[in-house]
């Protein structure tokens, strides 16, 4: 028999799961009672894995929602330690030594200290409460005998806290902080009493009939004060119809908008949408697409009266969201670099970034689409806002899981690749701790190595500023990036998530690492790519070179389809209409 017995009623929040986990699992003398509450998200699946890990998990999965007091109430029936601790999926839990030393002399309750933390990091000494729930552990024995039961809605834990601290003969507060509350967005609120607090009340009261206790919930309603008449502001009406689209600051017609944009014309009814570009990138917008400049008075018309929002970075600051708009973040690559508020961890980007302005420009979002589970839960982790994620491929993507031998041909041409030439795609990232960097290896020394029938496909990064010098290497800067990724029989990248997209293809992937320590130290990493690769791994030009002279860039079926099962499962060419069916209801 365990000490400790923790509670975890599970309802999503499935971006904090693991880490919850892994704090009460810290506690060596305990167990983990876990009830997913029919959660629609990856939780399931993620406390089996923690399961399996740890034989002091025990998971219930319930088919239908019962509630977070009835899942508790079940929780509390399964769990054998003397004591029990119900934890709230966001919140982490500490000091092991010092509660088990507490729990040594047998209190009924033992009263924990508490801190909050905000997204931002931002601490704050929690304040003491006699309802509040998360801060105390129970007898389990104790709570039985007294008949202490979650009620079945909002204030649910009335009915175990305030019953529990006025029964008690012995409880003991531990002045140490052994209980982290976290404050996000997307953590999910549980139900507001309304009259059913009531009953919870009258309960609560059964459990000390000679107590004076005030019921808190009927207070008295003060008048209320008279409000100054606003004056009504110079908005225009919504069209219902109106989409805004925009790629890469504005920058063109490209990405995961585009394929959305595509694919709304066809289904939409009365759909209009306007794409928003820089001066400098007109040029890159089809003939029959909508769009403006932006600044401009034509650009902040449609800035006012859209109603659809769809961009692969955010909008920039002056963008006001509007009651009844609707904002698609799309996000532009799966995350091997560090994202969001994890950047704060990174060395060449924490000092850099406004966090509480990324927030507030992410706060807009109402979607979020990613390409896979992976992404789907390190999104919400970093970018712990409330919204909604379609986790259903990548748009841009639909044209690689659908590509013909015709498709290749013509990305080909477009290069002006010869018939029976290998093209091999380089492309590496950008390095924003070195705004002067280039790539780390020199692209003619790499094009040398390789044998005299291939070619090297140059794609810098946008943010380089380099020039490719002529040669064996063609510059493929200015073609569409999944025409590059079509016409290219192999990639060579370092870090970019283009891997990640050039995987659908199922092609051979070489990763070139020779500064991955200084890169992840740096920009920091979401997984070590060099100990789990698509293929390949180089340090060198020698060995970029002799990776594809040995057969080891192109044999490497295994590395490449564990990457693909992981990375690339959800991309069948129909990513595109499901956002689009999403979004536009």
């Amino acid at each position: 028999m365990p000490r400790l017995s923790f509670v975890l009623a599970v309802h999503r929040e499935q971006a904090h799961l693991e880490e919850c986990a892994e704090s009460i699992l810290a506690f060596a003398d305990s167990e983990l009672v876990a009830i997913d509450d029919a959660s629609p998200d990856h939780a399931p699946e993620l406390l089996d894995a923690i399961a399996g890990r740890d034989a002091r998990v025990r998971v219930t999965h319930l088919t239908e929602r019962a509630g977070f007091g009835a899942a508790r109430n079940l929780g509390l029936e399964q769990a054998t330690g003397d004591y029990v601790w119900f934890v709230r999926t966001t919140d982490l839990v500490a000091s092991p030594d010092r509660v088990a030393a507490a729990l040594e002399d047998g209190p009924d309750v033992l009263v924990v200290r508490h801190e909050t933390r905000s997204m931002l990091g931002k601490v704050r000494p929690g304040a003491a409460d006699d309802a509040r729930l998360f801060d105390k552990v129970f007898r389990r024995a104790f709570l039985r005998d007294i008949g202490a039961r979650f009620g079945p809605a909002g204030a649910s834990e009335l009915t175990v806290t305030w019953p529990a601290m006025l029964r008690a003969e012995r409880v003991k507060a531990l002045d140490e902080v052994a209980y982290v509350r976290r404050r996000f967005g997307n953590a999910v609120r549980e139900p507001r009493p309304t009259t059913d607090v009531l009953a919870q009340y009258r309960r609560v009261l059964s459990h000390a009939p000679r107590a004076r206790v005030m019921g808190r919930a009927l207070r008295d309603v003060a008048p209320e004060r008279p409000s100054r008449p606003r004056r009504p502001r110079r908005r225009p009406k919504l069209d219902p119809d109106l989409a805004v689209f925009a790629a890469y600051w504005y920058s063109g017609y490209a990405c995961n908008p585009r394929a959305i944009y595509e694919k709304a014309r066809e289904l939409v009814p009365g759909f209009r949408g306007v794409w928003v570009v820089k001066p400098d990138a007109v040029a890159t917008i089809p003939p029959g697409v909508e769009h403006v400049v932006a600044r401009t008075p034509e650009y902040h018309d449609v800035l006012r009266r859209a109603t659809y929002f769809v961009n692969n970075v955010n909008f920039p600051n002056h963008l006001v969201k509007r009651p009844g708009t609707l904002h698609v973040m799309t996000h532009h690559g799966t995350p091997l670099k560090r994202m969001g508020l994890d950047e704060r961890r990174a060395a060449g980007q924490g000092l850099v970034k406004d966090f509480s302005a990324l927030l507030r420009r992410c706060r807009r979002w109402d979607y979020s689409v990613a390409q896979n589970a992976f992404t789907t839960l390190y999104f919400e982790r970093v970018y712990p806002l409330d919204y909604e994620t379609l986790e259903v491929g990548y748009p841009r993507n639909d044209m690689l899981a659908t590509a013909t031998p015709e498709d290749v041909a013509r990305a080909r041409e477009q290069l002006r690749l010869q018939p029976g030439q290998r093209a091999i795609l380089y492309a590496p990232t950008y390095r924003e701790y070195d705004h002067d960097a280039v790539p780390v290896e020199d692209v003619t020394r790499l094009a040398e190595t390789l044998p005299e029938d291939h070619v090297l496909l140059m794609r810098l990064h946008s943010f380089s500023g380099r020039d490719v010098q002529p040669g064996r290497v063609v510059d493929a800067a200015h073609a569409r990036v999944e025409d590059a990724c079509l016409a290219a029989d192999a990639l060579i990248t370092d870090y970019s998530s283009i891997m990640f997209d050039y995987a659908v293809l199922d092609r051979p992937i070489v990763i070139h690492a020779p500064d991955w320590d200084t890169y992840r130290e740096m920009r920091g990493t979401t997984f070590d790519i060099t100990a789990e690769p698509p293929g390949a791994v180089s340090r060198s030009a020698d060995e970029v070179a002799d990776a594809f002279a040995s057969g080891a860039a192109w044999d490497a079926t295994d590395r490449r389809a564990a990457f693909r099962e992981r990375f690339c499962s959800l991309e069948d060419g129909g990513a595109a209409e499901r956002v689009v069916r999403a979004v536009w209801r």
